[in-house]
């Protein structure tokens, strides 16, 4: 197993990203492994509710020029209208990056980037964009959040107990990237101990903008559409250890 594994031998079970300079494109992931496989059950956390709304300019690939619409940021997405009729709706798991915009010509810029689109919105003033830039930070994941967002808010990613960050190879399989996030979950400093388990009884799903299951145990990674993209774009991966059955996958 692991046929790749030693061309990448400065790589080691970690929690965080490992720093390894080589050829070998790599994908950078978020996995979480199942909640039931937990010796010790952690509680789930509660949502904080939020309800953020106001006018701001918004530009995107329908509006070429800014148009002023009134926002409204939730839990789970930001919706914006126009005198009470809906217009748009960006889910937060959809996004791929916050990050200011670049152009110098739009002030207190915003850029929501997803696969298919790119939104820019634009505050009235520096107060207003800060309240945004803090509210979206904190609802979107952390990975979406952009390095310059990220030092200005002083964020710091706060792993779900389940989760592990790692790198895997686009020429693993499937089965061997379950086999390898159970191993590299298990080296947390942090982890839960597991319940005794075998990795052939799992299957991966994608839990990020898709909730594509892979479960063509001997699929290469690589051939996926969705993590060729996250390959060529530096996205992190978020994926999921399951079980074949629908009725029992879970994060």
């Amino acid at each position: 197993m692991f046929a790749d594994y030693n061309r990448l031998n400065t790589f080691t079970c970690q929690s965080i990203f490992p720093l390894v300079h080589h050829t070998v494109p790599m994908i950078k992931c978020v996995a979480r492994v199942p909640v039931d496989l937990l010796t010790i059950q952690p509680p789930e956390p509660e949502p904080v509710p939020i309800d953020v709304s106001g006018h701001l300019m918004l530009r995107d690939n329908t509006y070429t020029a800014f148009q002023s619409l009134f926002f409204q940021l939730t839990n789970t997405e930001l919706r914006y209208s126009f005198e009470g009729n809906l217009r748009g709706i960006i889910r937060l798991s959809d996004i791929l990056i916050v990050q200011p915009h670049a152009s110098p010509t739009v002030a207190w810029g915003i850029e929501l980037v997803t696969r298919n689109h790119t939104w820019v919105i634009a505050a009235h003033n520096e107060e207003d964009c800060g309240r945004w830039v803090d509210a979206i930070c904190h609802q979107v994941p952390f990975e979406a959040v952009g390095v310059m967002y990220k030092r200005m808010l002083q964020l710091a990613g706060a792993d779900r107990p389940n989760e592990v960050r790692l790198v895997l190879l686009p020429s693993y399989t499937v089965a061997e990237a379950v086999a390898r996030i159970l191993e590299c979950y298990a080296c947390k400093l942090d982890a839960i101990v597991l319940h005794p388990y075998d990795p052939t009884d799992y299957v991966l799903q994608v839990t990020d903008m898709t909730t594509i299951v892979l479960d063509d145990m001997e699929a290469l990674l690589g051939s996926y559409d969705h993590i060729q993209f996250c390959l060529a774009n530096k996205a992190v991966l978020r994926l999921t250890i399951v079980h074949p059955d629908d009725e029992r996958r879970r994060g």
